[in-house]
């Protein structure tokens, strides 16, 4: 376009969606980005596709990774991890109030943009809230004790929108200790 306004851009290879078997993934990840349009959730701005491929035209974001920095710089200031949580909670809010749990929640899918201001991204396990919402998703030290319980029949139990509240909490913890 005409705008000078740069975009990222997503490519998922539609041959390799269906060998991993994930086309309810990528379409979840679209209409939840569809559905989320905040300032704290990397945008989706538009999406289109060819014969081989997806694409999800994104909002650029410049400035690496909460992983990245955090690596770097071992821990965040008082001020930084209040600064940095309080617009995750602000993005996790956002895709609650769109009946989406995240369930991907960690540093490395929080991006900064060149004003060092911080977005959730990657919404590829992001899915509507259901009644029979199970198993476990996302990232193995991340997620909730309730993603991975079962009933006396060895059943697993439902869950809802507290497993982000517990991934948040293990990232404000690591952004203060360095530790996962």
């Amino acid at each position: 376009g005409t705008s000078g306004k740069l975009y990222a851009m997503k490519v998922m290879n539609k041959r390799r969606i269906k060998m991993k078997k994930s086309e309810l993934l990528c379409l979840c990840e679209r209409k939840a980005l569809e559905a989320v349009n905040s300032k704290f959730v990397v945008n989706l701005n538009y999406s289109f596709h060819s014969k081989e491929d997806v694409y999800l035209i994104l909002d650029l974001m410049t400035g690496g990774d909460l992983g990245f920095h955090l690596h770097l710089r071992g821990h965040f200031s008082k001020a930084e991890c209040l600064y940095y949580a309080a617009r995750i909670m602000l993005g996790l809010q956002a895709l609650h109030d769109e009946k989406y749990v995240y369930r991907d929640l960690k540093p490395e899918n929080c991006l900064l943009d060149e004003d060092g201001r911080v977005k959730i991204t990657d919404l590829g396990l992001a899915t509507k809230i259901s009644s029979n919402l199970q198993g476990a998703a996302g990232t193995r030290g991340y997620w909730a004790p309730e993603m991975l319980r079962r009933d006396r029949n060895g059943k697993r139990i439902t869950y809802g929108h507290g497993v982000d509240w517990f991934s948040f909490g293990c990232c404000v913890a690591e952004f203060i200790s360095g530790t996962n």
